[in-house]
């Protein structure tokens, strides 16, 4: 490093990432509500996409770091949508599969293409956007450790995420 460059510190860095969360999630949740959506509720979505149909909603917050509680009432509220359905588990009577139906599945296509995120990260060139996906999956493997998970848990799961058109 020069002597004359500044080193970023760890705060530096939470401040930007918190900040470029928000603003993210700014634009998210403007293009959401033109579906009567949320993003917890889109991204509910890609999650039981993701798990398959059949999933539960155990399964659900831990893949998507969310309390059981909160996963709940975004189910309740995406049944009432009709965008999914739950049906009892056949061993387990407090447990319920839930599955996209067809009008969930058309709102998760749209969710995966929201116009307005794809316009802000489209404008990196390929190379930076594989760097900072690179970057970005290091940083969630320090936090998994951290919080004493096997990030091996989720590579499945991740490796479905990044492989979504």
């Amino acid at each position: 490093m020069k002597k004359t460059e500044k080193e970023i510190g760890t705060h530096q860095l939470i401040i930007i990432l918190s900040l470029t969360s928000d603003i993210i999630f700014k634009i998210i949740r403007k293009e959401f509500r033109k579906f009567g959506l949320t993003p917890e509720q889109g991204s509910t979505l890609v999650g039981i996409y993701v798990l398959g149909d059949d999933t539960t909603a155990a399964e659900l917050a831990r893949y998507s770091f969310r309390e059981p509680a909160t996963i709940s009432v975004t189910l309740y509220r995406l049944e009432k949508l009709g965008l999914i359905f739950r049906t009892a588990d056949p061993d387990r009577k407090n447990v319920s599969r839930i599955s996209l139906t067809p009008k969930g599945r058309e709102y998760y296509l749209k969710v995966l293409r929201i116009p307005s995120v794809r316009s802000v990260l489209g404008k990196m060139p390929a190379q930076d956007r594989k760097q900072l996906w690179d970057l970005l999956n290091n940083l969630k493997n320090f936090g998994l450790a951290k919080l004493g998970m096997d990030a091996r848990t989720y590579t499945s799961f991740f490796k479905k995420l990044s492989d979504l058109q």
